[in-house]
């Protein structure tokens, strides 16, 4: 059973350590090659705005491969710190690149085969997501243990945290898509705009692979010179799994072409959600009458460094899941944006995003604001750059480039520049998008 839980908590702290984050939890698009920004229109990725499906051809064939990850702590430099035997500045740093908002970790990618005729299109792809989430009093214990956080924690004082906000989950699913635009002209005459067009976008989706954490509990951990001793109340670590789900999901959007500089664009994105059958999975739970140190902390200081023991008298009770189906709640996306072509060379852009995540009975939720610029050098080499202000990460400056040449393109985009220039600066992320269309 030691071993048991060993192996839990390590798979833990690998995805949560060393897994990348979700651009569209963290990261900016419009450097990725949003829809704000793109030249060409038409078949867009599941996170697209529906109404921009209208393009200048009359049809396209389309095979894209979107990936995107971010991490909301750390920079280039304080990541080749971890797994090191740290000095009292080094932990330090390390430490304080965990912002209040925790630490969190995501990925997502969306390979799909689409084709477009006139403003309707269909497509099928396969969507992966997953997520680690650790709140920051999780990791002022790993990294600086109670005595060394600061001046607030004396000895023989006892602390309580919550594991509830430690979340881990991912899912693949299959995503069979039907898409339609429709040009509004009353609309368009009533606004006195060139065009309006509302775009919708149905999805069967059909559930590959879902695996969730539960944990549950509290730390009550006590401080006595340079040792911390922790105790757990009430705690559940398990999981669940699945391979078998459906659902639906939709996308709405419209596209307001002002003039022939002006864009006005609005969506909300990935309504619906998962329901998952034949779901597996067992919990450990601390015995009733148990009473006592479940995990020691020991701390030295210089060089810093911790271990962790386990009570090796300690057994925790198995709980099988009860085999009941769960939903999951697709991530549900909202943007405004606004584009501007001030030349054929030169493109501005702004967009307000909103993502909500929703798990078991909890709502974590990110917001963002960004102004983008685009310069084509070239016609086949768009570079992009924009400063976002994240309610998470702060104000975060971002860059990418794309090379598009015939039917083949590619971009790319790394959130949070000074992640590479500033030891100061934490949080990173990148976006890839490899695709051929004709």
């Amino acid at each position: 059973m030691q071993r048991t839980i060993t192996i839990v908590v390590g798979l833990m702290l690998l995805l949560t350590l060393s897994a990348p984050g979700a651009a569209a939890l963290f990261g900016d698009e419009l450097v990725g090659g949003s829809s704000l920004l793109d030249a060409a229109v038409g078949l867009q990725p599941s996170t697209g705005n529906p109404a921009r499906l209208l393009a200048p051809t009359n049809q396209e064939f389309a095979l894209e491969l979107p990936l995107t990850a971010s991490l909301s702590a750390w920079n280039i430099s304080t990541l080749q710190l971890l797994g090191e035997t740290w000095t009292d500045e080094q932990r330090d740093r390390v430490g304080a690149g965990v912002g209040t908002g925790g630490l969190t970790a995501a990925v997502q990618a969306g390979p799909f085969l689409g084709y477009r005729y006139g403003n309707y299109a269909g497509r099928v792809g396969v969507r992966g997501i997953g997520a680690a989430t650790v709140p920051k009093s999780i990791t002022d214990i790993a990294f600086y243990g109670i005595d060394l956080v600061g001046d607030t924690f004396g000895d023989d004082v006892t602390h309580t945290f919550d594991l509830s906000e430690t979340d881990g989950w991912g899912a693949a699913y299959l995503e069979a898509a039907a898409s339609a635009a429709v040009d509004m002209p009353a609309a368009a005459e009533v606004l006195g705009v060139q065009q309006v067009t509302a775009g919708v976008t149905v999805k069967y989706l059909r559930g590959l692979a879902y695996v969730s954490t539960d944990i549950r509990g509290r730390l009550e951990a006590e401080s006595v010179a340079a040792d911390t001793t922790i105790t757990v109340t009430d705690l559940q670590i398990g999981y669940v799994e699945s391979t078998s789900g459906q659902g639906f999901g939709a996308d709405l959007g419209v596209s307001v072409q002002v003039n022939d500089r002006i864009t006005v664009d609005a969506s909300i994105l990935n309504i619906g959600r998962i329901v998952w059958s034949g779901v597996s999975g067992e919990s450990m739970v601390l015995p009733e009458d148990h009473e006592g140190t479940l995990l020691g902390f020991s701390f030295t200081r210089d060089p810093f460094a911790f271990a962790i023991e386990f009570d090796e008298d300690l057994e925790l009770e198995e709980i099988a899941y009860d085999g009941s189906d769960i939903a999951m709640t697709l991530p549900l996306e909202l943007r405004l944006g606004a584009s501007y072509v001030w030349n054929p060379q030169v493109t501005f852009a702004g967009q307000i995003h909103h993502t909500r995540v929703t798990r078991s009975q909890t709502q974590r939720s990110v917001s963002s604001v960004s102004m983008a610029a685009e310069y084509r050098p070239l016609e086949i080499l768009p570079l992009r750059t924009s400063l976002t202000v994240n309610s998470r990460a702060g104000v975060q400056l971002n860059a990418g480039f794309g090379v598009h040449s015939g039917p083949v393109r590619f971009d790319a985009s790394l959130t949070n520049v000074a992640g590479l220039l500033f030891d100061t600066s934490g949080g990173m992320g990148f976006g890839m998008r490899i695709g051929v269309g004709f």
